[in-house]
């Protein structure tokens, strides 16, 4: 079963919490409930889709192994949301460190 509805629905409930301003706002709670429903039905019904989600946004595979090895049985959707949200807060820190184009003065820009 074809499963790009959820990883797209996963990428706009990313999008909406790690975005500056938006009309829905979803704290860090509501986005995980979210989230484990869609990661859960992916392992369900197209786990190779969700195996190449993770490698796109660029989850630590050997992290995850390790972290659902030591998880308990029944919570592999939580532990891999939790990773999932862990990397795009660390790729937004990162973006946020870095001055932004419209940050430049127009006099030093190329």
């Amino acid at each position: 079963m074809h499963t790009d509805n959820s990883e797209e629905t996963i990428k706009s409930y990313l999008e909406v919490y790690f975005s500056k301003s938006t009309d829905l706002e979803l704290n860090k709670v509501d986005l995980r409930q979210k989230l484990v429903g869609l990661v859960q039905k992916m392992i369900d019904e197209d786990f190779p889709a969700l195996v190449q989600f993770l490698y796109r946004i660029d989850v630590s595979e050997a992290e995850l192994k390790f972290k659902l090895k030591n998880a308990p049985i029944g919570q592999s959707s939580e532990v891999i949301v939790d990773a999932i949200i862990a990397r795009q807060e660390a790729k937004w820190k990162a973006r946020q460190s870095f001055p932004q184009a419209n940050d430049i003065p127009e006099e030093e820009r190329w």
